[in-house]
Order: structure tokens, then C-alpha cells, then sequence
């Protein structure tokens, strides 16, 4: 059995080391056939999602996987992951325009035709998302923030990334005035990007890659062009230096 532990800490570090864990925890019990979420007490897009698309993998190449919720106190926990269509998602744009949350999205990017279907519902969904902030009050170059830095991220994963999928979630918590946008790709990270480069570069781990791409470290035949790092820096300063508060 692979016990899946969330404590509802909020602090940042706290909640992606736990996250690490649980998806050691997932790929290192390779023969279980029960994924137990009984010590899990809260969840948020990045607590889940990571773990939606790596149980989604092991269900496709093991139907009879099963997921043991807690009881009965977790009957709510097991009926928010239910409507966020947790773990596989919706592949197509489909949610409750008067919710706070928005569903699992989980488009295949394997072709080009799929691609377009994708484009399409992430527009859509960008746009929900600012309709949400729009109705509590959020300023509009906050709206125009999170969208920009949303199509900034996309545009990497279909141009660059090689990823074969691509996952986004999203909850918004009133009385926290927080939102709270998970994306999620599977291809190829900044460290592989400067390694493949027409004229490559060699960064000791993903931490120095993502540090060279953040200080412009480039060249002409980089795969990591000037106008992609543009959107890289622009992206950290919208959601650091404003009213984002990120």
C-alpha cells in the first residue's frame, strides 16, 4: 500500500517537500495496488495534481489500482476530488461557471489537430479564471497578469517542452482572497533544454539551469532564445514585484 500524506501546512517549502515525498513514496511502491489517501487532511492544486497525473500513469498501466479515501470524516475530501475529476481530468473545457474551483484539464498534446483543441480550451480557461478575480474586486492588470504569465507557460510547454500532455488546475479561496494555479507538463526541463542547444550548455542540476535562464546565460543558437527568457523574467516579476503577491 502507498500512504499519501498532506497535513494542510501552508507553508510553501513544507508543502513541496511533502509533495517530493508523496511522489517518491508513488514511484517507489511500483507493486501496490492501493493508493491510501486516509492521512490526508487538505489538499490544493499543487498538493494533488502532480499526484493526479503520476496515479494516472500507474492506472493506465494498472486498471484494477484502487484509491481508499478516508471515513467517514473524508466523505468531503472524497467528494472534492470527485468533482475536480481527480486523478485522470477532463479533456475538453467543461466546469460550473458559478464555482470557485475549476476542474482537473488534462490535454493531449500529441498531435497538431490536438493541439488546436487545446489552445482553444486554454483560452477558454484563462478566461474564466480573470472572470473569477474580475467578480472579487481583483484589479484588471491583476486579471491581465495571470494571463499573461498562463499563455507564457503554455507557450513553453507546446513550442519547447516535447511534453506529450499538459495538466492545469485551479481553486480560489474566498474568505483567503487567494488563488491558488497549478500547471503541469511532462517533457523537457531547462537543464535537458541547454544540453540539446545547437551550441549546448552544461548546468550541474535543474537549480543551475533554471538560474542561467533567469540571468540570461544564452546565446543566438541557445535553445533557450532571447525572447523566450524575456517571458521567463517577465513571468517572475509579475507574480514577485506586483500585486500578485507571489
Amino acid at each position: 500500500m502507498t500512504n499519501i500524506v498532506i497535513t494542510g501546512n501552508e507553508e510553501i517549502t513544507h508543502r513541496i517537500k511533502e509533495l517530493l515525498k508523496n511522489i517518491v513514496n508513488l514511484n517507489t511502491d511500483t507493486f501496490s495496488k492501493d493508493i491510501n489517501f486516509e492521512k490526508v487532511l487538505w489538499v490544493t492544486p499543487l498538493s494533488i495534481l502532480p499526484l493526479a497525473a503520476n496515479i494516472t500513469k500507474k492506472m493506465n498501466e494498472n486498471p484494477k489500482l484502487n484509491i481508499i479515501y478516508p471515513a467517514p470524516s473524508g466523505r468531503y475530501f472524497e467528494s472534492y476530488l470527485k468533482s475536480i475529476k481527480f486523478p485522470k481530468g477532463l479533456d475538453q473545457y467543461l466546469f460550473n461557471q458559478d464555482s470557485t474551483y475549476i476542474p482537473i484539464l488534462h490535454l493531449n498534446l500529441q498531435n497538431k489537430e490536438q493541439k488546436n483543441v487545446a489552445e482553444i480550451a486554454i483560452n477558454k480557461y484563462v478566461s474564466f479564471l480573470k472572470n473569477i478575480l474580475k467578480d472579487q474586486d481583483f484589479k484588471e492588470n491583476i486579471e491581465n497578469a495571470i494571463g499573461y504569465v498562463i499563455h507564457e507557460i503554455i507557450d513553453n510547454v507546446f513550442h519547447h517542452s516535447t511534453s506529450q500532455s499538459f495538466w492545469i488546475l485551479a481553486q480560489y479561496w474566498k474568505s483567503k482572497k487567494q488563488i491558488e494555479i497549478c500547471l503541469l507538463d511532462e517533457g523537457n526541463g531547462f537543464k535537458k533544454a541547454y544540453q540539446n542547444a545547437e551550441t549546448p550548455i552544461n548546468p550541474k542540476d535543474d537549480i543551475e539551469a533554471i538560474k542561467y535562464a533567469l540571468n540570461s546565460t544564452s546565446s543566438k543558437q541557445s535553445y533557450i532564445d532571447s525572447e523566450r527568457r524575456y517571458g521567463i523574467r517577465t513571468s517572475l516579476k509579475l507574480i514577485t514585484e506586483s500585486e500578485l503577491n507571489g
